[in-house]
């Protein structure tokens, strides 16, 4: 729950600072998803959501460098992304995102016991 709350309000705080969402860049309705955000600032232009790894993380990347800029983790080691599905909101006077989470806590040893898998859903919109 807790690597879901941070990660959620990460993502929500960035939509509502964002000045646009970058479409080109992003993919919608499909999972893994990833999201581009156009940041009024240039250190956090673009400000990029995405999953990758042998286990799946949750990362943001801010900026775009040179050199590369960094991914940071959103999720712990102990959890896999197991959806990440973003949707775009296009209104006539407003533009929001909805963000699907699904987090599974990692159980190497396969412990039924220990099997948690948990869905979350959030939503911002731009200011």
């Amino acid at each position: 729950n807790q690597n879901a709350r941070l990660a959620l309000e990460r993502m929500t705080t960035a939509i509502r600072n964002a000045n646009a969402v970058n479409e080109a860049d992003s993919t919608f309705g499909a999972s893994p998803g990833r999201l581009s955000l156009e940041m009024p600032d240039a250190p956090q232009n673009p400000t990029i959501f995405d999953v990758s790894g042998t286990t799946p993380t949750l990362w943001i990347s801010e900026g775009s460098g040179p050199p590369l800029p960094p991914q940071i983790p959103l999720t712990s080691p102990d959890v896999e992304v197991e959806n990440l599905t973003f949707t775009l909101l296009n209104q006539a006077t407003s533009e929001g995102v909805r963000i699907a989470l699904t987090l599974r806590r990692r159980n190497p040893q396969g412990v039924s016991e220990f099997t948690v898998v948990q869905a979350y859903v959030s939503g911002a919109i731009l200011r």
